[in-house]
C-alpha cells in the first residue's frame, strides 16, 4: 500500500556525465505558441454623440481585440485610439488607453535604466537589483530565521548573475536555468531537473551558497497574502498536505488554503520546525530569492526552498506520489485566527497531479480525483432552477457543514466524502506516475 513513509522517486545522477559546459536547447513546451484570433470588423458611429445604448450597438460588437496580444502595448494603444475615434462606448477605451499608457511609461523608464537589453533581461535586472537592495538592508537576520540569513550567502551570487547579464554571457531564456554558488557560475543554461539540482547542490554545499537563475518569472511574482476569512470554511476550501524536507525521514500534515491564484506554495518559517520534527538538519535547500507582489500592492522579498509534498487519506496512505516542489517562506508563524490573515497557500502543484472541479450546489465544495471518469461520477448534478447565490447559501453561518476538498476518488471507484465518515474505509488510491513537474512558466507565453 502507498505509505506516507515512502521515498520520493529519484534517479541517480552522475555529475561527471552531465556536460555542464554544454548549453541546452529551449524545451518545446517553453517556445511561445500564442495564437491570435481574427481582427474584428470595424464598427463606427458617425453621430456626434457617443453610442452608449446597449440595445443599439452594432450586431456582433465587442470590446475585445482577439487579434492583439494583451502585452502588445504599442498595438493596444493604437487600437484604443482607433476605437475612441469610432465613438462607440468610448469610455471603455479611454480607460484602457490610460492603463496601457501607464504601462508604456513604465516600459520606457525601464528601458532608460537598462538600455540595449531585451525586455525580459531589463525586467530581470530590475528585479535582481531590488532583491540585492532588500538583502543589503534586511538580509543579516539571525540564525533562527532561515529566510533572513542570506546576506553573505546570496549577495555574491546575485551580483555575479547581474555581471553576467551585463557582459552578455547570460540571457533570460524560458525553460532554461543556470546554477551558481559563491559567485561562480556552475553550468551553461540547461533544463531544470530536480535530481540534477540536488546533486549539484550537495556537491557545492548549497546550504552555504546556492542560486538557481531562470526558474520562474523575470520580474516579481504575484501571490495572494492578505486574506479575510469570514465565519467558517465556506469562503475558503482548506485541506491538509503532508510535507517533508528532502533527506529527512519525517513528515507533518499542515492545513492549507486551496488557492488557484497562488502559483507557488506559501508557508511560514515556524512551519519548517514542525516539518523537521526531531531533526535539526539539514534545512530545506534554498534555490533563490523572489520579490513578490502581494494583493496589497506591497513588494516583499522571500526565500524559495525545495520541499516534498503529497496528499494522504485517513489511513495515512498516499493518494498521489511524493512530489518535489518550490515554496516561499513567510516570516513568523502560521496563525489560525481569521483576523490575522496568516494562511498557508497550497500553490499550483496539486493541479499537476489531479483533476479538479466544483459544482454550483451552494456549498463551495471542491472535488479532486486521480481520474476524470470518477470525478464526473461524483460531482452532483444541480438543477439550474435551484442554484443559489452567495447570500442565499448561508455562507456566513457560524457552524457550517464541512466544505474542504470534498471528494477524492480511487482506483476501485469508491469515493471518500468529508461529510460522510462511513465511506472512508475501503478504497485504493490511484497513484499518478512520478514524473517531473516543470517550474512556473515565465509570464510571456
Amino acid at each position: 500500500m502507498p505509505s506516507a513513509w515512502d521515498a520520493c522517486t529519484r534517479e541517480a545522477v552522475n555529475l561527471d556525465s552531465l556536460q555542464l559546459d554544454v548549453a541546452h536547447k529551449v524545451p518545446p513546451e517553453f517556445i511561445p505558441t500564442r495564437k491570435l484570433g481574427p481582427k474584428n470588423p470595424r464598427w463606427y458611429n458617425d453621430k456626434a454623440a457617443p453610442l452608449t445604448d446597449p440595445d443599439k450597438l452594432p450586431k456582433g460588437w465587442t470590446a475585445d481585440e482577439p487579434d492583439l496580444d494583451p502585452r502588445d502595448i504599442d498595438g493596444q494603444i493604437d487600437r484604443c485610439r482607433e476605437r475612441i475615434a469610432a465613438n462607440i462606448v468610448p469610455s471603455i477605451f479611454w480607460q484602457r488607453l490610460a492603463e496601457y499608457q501607464e504601462a508604456k511609461e513604465a516600459e520606457i523608464a525601464l528601458e532608460s535604466r537598462y538600455p540595449n537589453f531585451s525586455k525580459d533581461v531589463r525586467i530581470r535586472l530590475d528585479h535582481l537589483y531590488s532583491i540585492a537592495k532588500d538583502i543589503e538592508i534586511h538580509g543579516s537576520g539571525d540564525s533562527e530565521s532561515p529566510s533572513r540569513n542570506v546576506k553573505n550567502t546570496q549577495l555574491p551570487n546575485i551580483r555575479a548573475v547581474i555581471d553576467a547579464y551585463y557582459a552578455r554571457k547570460l540571457e533570460w531564456t524560458p525553460g532554461l536555468v543556470t546554477y551558481w554558488s559563491r559567485g561562480k557560475q556552475l553550468c551553461e543554461p540547461r533544463q531544470y531537473n530536480w535530481d540534477e539540482f540536488e546533486a549539484i547542490y550537495k556537491k557545492h554545499n548549497g546550504h552555504e551558497s546556492f542560486w538557481v537563475e531562470g526558474a520562474a518569472t523575470p520580474g516579481p511574482m504575484s501571490v495572494l497574502r492578505s486574506i479575510q476569512l469570514d465565519n467558517g470554511p465556506y469562503l475558503s476550501n482548506t485541506y491538509k498536505i503532508a510535507i517533508r524536507v528532502p533527506g529527512i525521514k519525517w513528515w507533518a500534515e499542515l492545513e492549507f488554503m486551496l488557492d488557484t491564484g497562488s502559483p507557488m506554495m506559501t508557508l511560514y518559517e515556524g512551519d519548517i520546525k514542525t516539518i523537521m520534527g526531531p531533526f535539526a538538519a539539514p534545512l530545506p535547500p534554498t534555490t533563490r530569492s523572489l520579490m513578490i507582489s502581494t494583493s496589497t500592492n506591497d513588494i516583499v522579498r522571500r526565500e524559495v526552498i525545495e520541499l516534498e509534498v503529497t496528499i494522504l487519506d485517513k489511513k495515512k496512505e498516499r493518494v498521489v506520489p511524493w512530489w518535489r516542489i518550490e515554496a516561499t517562506m513567510e516570516p513568523g508563524n502560521w496563525n489560525p485566527a481569521p483576523d490575522q490573515c496568516r494562511t498557508r497557500l497550497d500553490g499550483a502543484w496539486v493541479r499537476y497531479l489531479m483533476y479538479m472541479t466544483s459544482a454550483p450546489d451552494g456549498n463551495l465544495s471542491t472535488y479532486l480525483s486521480t481520474d476524470m471518469h470518477s470525478l464526473l461520477m461524483d460531482v452532483p448534478e444541480v438543477d439550474p432552477k435551484t442554484r443559489k447565490g452567495p447570500l442565499q447559501a448561508d455562507l456566513y453561518t457560524t457552524s457550517p457543514k464541512p466544505s474542504p476538498l470534498t471528494n477524492v476518488r480511487g482506483r476501485e471507484g469508491r469515493s471518500r466524502t468529508s461529510s460522510d465518515p462511513t465511506t472512508e474505509t475501503a478504497w485504493q488510491p490511484r497513484v499518478a506516475p512520478d514524473v517531473y513537474i516543470p517550474l512556473i512558466t515565465p509570464w510571456r507565453d
